[in-house]
């Protein structure tokens, strides 16, 4: 199996300037993802800054955060379009 594929169109709706008619799209399979090789040091200073982050009450509980910045948070209202919920 090929780890890529060609498929040929037409577009003719894009932004002005864009170039138009006959295309050509490639779609090729990314490299896979590899994680970074991370020294003791590097290790343990992600794995510090994870714990202080846990520990803090206000990264995810917003404890002892004023009301005008818990207002700003993109969760408020985030229900308030949906038609099948009570309100």
């Amino acid at each position: 199996m090929s780890d890529m594929v060609i498929v040929e169109g037409e577009i003719d709706e894009l932004p002005p300037g864009a170039p138009q008619g006959d295309v050509e799209v490639t779609i090729k399979k990314r490299a896979s993802h590899t994680e970074p090789i991370l020294t003791a040091e590097e290790e343990a200073a992600l794995d510090a800054e994870f714990k202080a982050l846990m520990n803090d009450p206000q990264t995810f509980t917003g404890l002892s955060l004023p009301m005008s910045e818990i207002l700003k948070s993109p969760a408020i209202g985030i229900w308030k379009d949906r038609e099948d919920m009570n309100r």
